[in-house]
């Protein structure tokens, strides 16, 4: 194999390796816990819905999108089947969020929780509950010392202070968030994703997510490409190999000349 043919093929080899190291290690959103709060930002007044089912918190069923435009949520049930693992890979993601009623305590707050660590929020938002029909009344990063856990209804932490969430290679940003008490939506239960009697509390929140990952190696520096383009990459290794064969047999035969 010649100098300029090993290059190319280590080229793609080296691509291609970082981008299933990046596949197999996307962020993913798996678990969410909205509660009220005080000024301060710590759990108050006891209003709880959280993805895990099966415990004395109601559960908050998650849509992508906008239930307006027919979207179905993702969770479903008073168990296993409420909790979610979405994973994220770069782009922008809206999701609405739905809850039965409570009473209503202003500030409300969002905890979410990535990668299957239910013990520490990775971003935490508080924001007043918006009056139905009205504009967003704004958010801020939520730094409140003592929030829920998503793994326990006992015991507290600190809202993570921060928007902005990375695990290394992605970063994954809220840039939008509200709750509120709808006038006349009913499509939950306090532990079911089923119409009920009361109006549902409804939010939205939207996240933006990046890659931050980059190799270098001997042969430079480059960005991993999105996902899609691995069947590309791998097309093209293939193409070299190929090339290379061929490259050898022309060698071979000028030599037996």
């Amino acid at each position: 194999m010649d100098l300029n043919t090993l290059t190319r093929v280590s080229a793609v080899a080296s691509m291609a390796l970082a981008l299933s190291f990046q596949t197999a290690h996307a962020t993913s959103l798996t678990g969410l816990v909205e509660f009220s709060a005080d000024s301060s930002g710590s759990e108050a007044q006891g209003e709880f819905w959280d993805t895990v089912g099966a415990n004395t918190r109601y559960n908050l069923y998650v849509a992508p999108g906008s239930i307006a435009d027919g979207n179905g949520f993702i969770n479903h049930g008073n168990g296993a089947a409420t909790a979610i693992n979405i994973p994220l890979f770069a782009g922008s993601y809206t999701f609405t969020i739905v809850g039965a009623d409570h009473p209503g305590y202003t500030p409300d707050a969002l905890n979410l929780f990535f990668d299957g660590n239910g013990g520490s929020p990775g971003i935490s938002v508080i924001a007043p509950i918006r009056v139905f029909g009205s504009p967003e009344p704004g958010f801020s990063a939520n730094s409140g010392a003592a929030t829920p856990f998503l793994s326990s209804t006992t015991g507290t932490v600190p809202g993570a202070g921060t928007l902005s969430f990375t695990d290394g290679i992605e970063t994954v940003t809220l840039s939008d968030y509200f709750w509120e008490r709808s006038d006349s939506a009913n499509l939950v239960t306090g532990f079911n994703d089923g119409p009920g009697s009361p109006p549902d509390f409804t939010g939205q929140f939207t996240i933006t997510v990046t890659n931050n990952a980059t190799v270098e190696g001997g042969i430079g520096g480059f960005s991993v490409p999105e996902p899609g383009s691995l069947a590309l990459l791998a097309v093209s290794l293939l193409s070299l190999c190929a090339s290379n064969r061929a490259y050898r047999r022309s060698s071979a035969a000028r030599k037996t000349r």
